[in-house]
């Protein structure tokens, strides 16, 4: 019997008919980055064992990033010791020889002998020669106990040396198993690692950290260059008021002043120079609020004032002592100002470095807690896939590098050094006697 089929059914498409062949199987969806992250688990697993070893390694060793300052400190104090010791011998040593001269001469001066024989006076010497003698042993004795706790010091001192030595280069290893794991780390998991979306979000949130921490310790030392910056333009105001100083000596010393005031006119300028350009260049490095602003505006006004007086000063061949007088009372006032200005300045950049001093403290403390939760994620992924490792809560961080950030942040501060104030370009200060009068030549 044939079986009765409706028309309008057998023209409706089947589900496969019905999908457009460019739309892949829904299976393919559930796992859509399934071969990425085969080929990360499988990255675990190739490392597990080197992973296993570092983790050894850094157990092993881990006693010796504790022992190592105790090491130190214990090295440092046997150094301290002996050093006194050996000043203590060589004083038992010269006083030994001191007692053993006056008993020689007391026991062996045939002139004293007879002295004392002659007087019938033979009972005192030889009381004297006695009392000499035991000083003399006394101070042999003194020298020889002086002389066996050098010898102990000595030896502590070599067995400390070696302990310290051993215990060096166990921190050495640990240090290099600790660069080896996050080399392994940052190998494997670096950017987004499918199948571990919690590795990416720490990983997201270390970096942002790490970012936050790096600039503030810019910040740290684009303040550290602007003070130091700022403190030479202080130097440099201070060697023109010395130059302006001299000019004023000769000044009272004459009616008119020609060649030697001029130069010191002129070199007191030339510092002012190097002082307005070492403020501005302090100044540009970041941003300030509008108050050191408006103060740096002013401190520019004085030097600029102070640098005009010094300028008219000197290119005038001759001028009256009442016009002298006149331009030297103008740049005193300018570097007056001037160096009000800049000393609150300094104070000012002294407050945002503590406020930045505390932020890269802070920072630092915030990037080792995300370095650590990263790193305890990512030992628990060796866990997980390769079957061992030391997963939270056996994942035990052995060293904080919280102190280490700010250190290194610290000692980029302390590389940065003070501009140099130079006499390059400036006329040779005249001799102070020339200059003051008493050559013929200074005075007209």
């Amino acid at each position: 019997m044939t079986p009765i089929v409706d028309e309008k059914l057998s023209s409706v498409p089947s589900f496969e008919q019905a999908t457009p062949q460019s739309t892949p199987p829904i299976s393919s969806y559930l796992h859509h980055n399934s071969d990425a992250e085969r080929m990360v688990r499988r990255n675990i697993e190739s490392a597990a064992e080197r992973n296993a070893t570092i983790l050894s390694e850094l157990m092993a060793t881990a006693d010796a990033m504790s022992a190592l300052p105790n090491s130190e400190v214990s090295l440092s104090r046997a150094e301290d010791e002996l050093a006194v010791q050996e000043a203590a011998v060589e004083s038992a040593v010269l006083s030994a020889g001191l007692y053993r001269l006056r008993y020689a001469e007391k026991r062996d001066n045939l002139m004293t002998r007879w002295f004392y024989i002659l007087t019938r006076m033979r009972g005192q010497l030889d009381e004297h020669i006695s009392k000499a003698g035991k000083a003399y042993r006394g101070a042999v004795i003194a020298q020889s106990q002086a002389e066996q706790r050098q010898q102990a010091l000595r030896q502590d001192l070599r067995r400390l040396t070696e302990e310290h030595t051993t215990v060096a280069a166990r921190a050495k290893r640990h240090g290099v198993a600790h660069k080896e794991l996050d080399e392994l780390y940052t190998s494997i998991f670096s950017g987004p690692t499918p199948g571990f979306p919690e590795e990416d979000e720490l990983e997201r949130s270390y970096d942002a950290k790490r970012d936050e921490h790096r600039a503030n310790t810019r910040a740290l030392r684009h303040l550290t260059r602007a003070s130091k910056g700022m403190a030479a333009a202080g130097l440099a105001v201070n060697k023109s008021t010395d130059e302006l100083n001299r000019a004023l000596e000769v000044s009272a010393s004459a009616f008119f002043v020609s060649d030697y005031h001029s130069i010191l006119m002129n070199r007191a300028g030339l510092f002012l120079d190097q002082a307005l350009n070492l403020s501005c260049e302090a100044m540009a490095r970041k941003p300030f609020d509008q108050v050191m602003v408006a103060t740096r505006d002013s401190l520019k006004v004085h030097l600029t004032t102070a640098r005009h007086a010094a300028t008219e000063a000197t290119d005038s061949t001759y001028l009256s002592r009442k016009d002298t007088l006149r331009s030297i009372e103008q740049m005193q006032g300018g570097i007056s100002g001037a160096l009000e200005a800049q000393g609150q300045l300094l104070a000012a950049m002294k407050r945002h470095k503590k406020v930045s001093t505390r932020d890269v403290a802070t920072t630092s403390r915030e990037l080792e807690d995300a370095r650590q939760a990263l790193h305890a994620i990512r030992q628990s992924a060796f866990e997980v896939t390769a079957g061992f490792g030391a997963a939270a809560p056996a994942y035990h961080e052995c060293c904080d590098r919280a102190d280490g950030f700010v250190h290194e942040a610290f000692l980029e501060c302390q590389l940065i050094t003070m501009p140099n104030v130079t006499e390059e370009g400036m006329p040779p200060p005249p001799s102070y006697e020339r200059a003051t009068g008493t050559d013929s030549q200074a005075v007209h």
